[in-house]
Order: C-alpha cells, then structure tokens, then sequence
C-alpha cells in the first residue's frame, strides 16, 4: 500500500515538474504569412522529347508491328488472356 502511494506521488510530481518546464520554456512566435507559401506554376510544352534520340532507342519496345494480329489469332484460340479483345 506504501509503496503504492509512493509511486503515486512520483508520478506526480514528475507530471507536475514536466509541466512546469514546458510551461517556463519561451515559445518562440513564428513570423509566417500564408500568401508565401502559395506555389503557381506555368508549363510549358513544345513538343520536344525530354530524352536524347539515343536514350529512345535503346527503350524496350512495348509492341511490335506484328503483335496486333498476332494477338487476334491468340485471343481467338483462347490461349492468351494478356490480350484484350479490342487489340
């Protein structure tokens, strides 16, 4: 039971002294005007690659010139499920 209350009391008291500190230390009062912090961007585009003719070959290409019919065959046969109907 003593040891109890003394535990009780040393919670306290350490609430107690954390709250005085905090309550004692300066805040300091920012100086901070919301219009500054407003972005506006304006892009521009005019067409060009961001990327050298290099660097575009040697990208993987995403299909091939024959994949289309390729893909019709196979989505008729019903063997390739990557392929969409429409393709």
């Amino acid at each position: 039971m003593v040891s109890t209350r003394l535990a009780i009391l040393w919670a306290l008291c350490a609430g107690g002294a954390a709250l005085a500190m905090t309550q004692a230390a300066e805040v300091p009062q920012l100086n901070v005007k919301l219009g500054l912090w407003e972005v506006t961007t304006h892009p521009q585009v005019n067409g060009n690659l961001p990327i050298t003719e290099e660097q575009l070959q040697k990208l993987p290409r995403i299909s091939a010139p024959n994949s289309k019919p390729r893909c019709k065959r196979q989505s008729r046969a019903g063997r390739n499920r990557a392929c969409s109907r429409n393709a």
